[in-house]
């Protein structure tokens, strides 16, 4: 219960002013080499951005 209560009670903060980039990585779709770079927010784990690039 005690852990419910803390959830709720988040503390109030700008995702954007805390993130965090998760170092990229590479991935074959179909045949292409795509490079995806993820960004989270360090306090509540949302993901803010997704970048992706087409390597060949």
């Amino acid at each position: 219960m005690e852990d419910q209560d803390n959830k709720e009670k988040k503390e109030e903060h700008r995702c954007t002013e805390h993130v965090r980039y998760d170092g990229g990585r590479k991935i074959n779709r179909d045949g292409v080499r795509v490079w995806i770079e993820t960004y989270y927010c360090s306090v509540c784990g949302t993901r803010l951005d997704v970048k992706e690039e087409i390597l060949d």
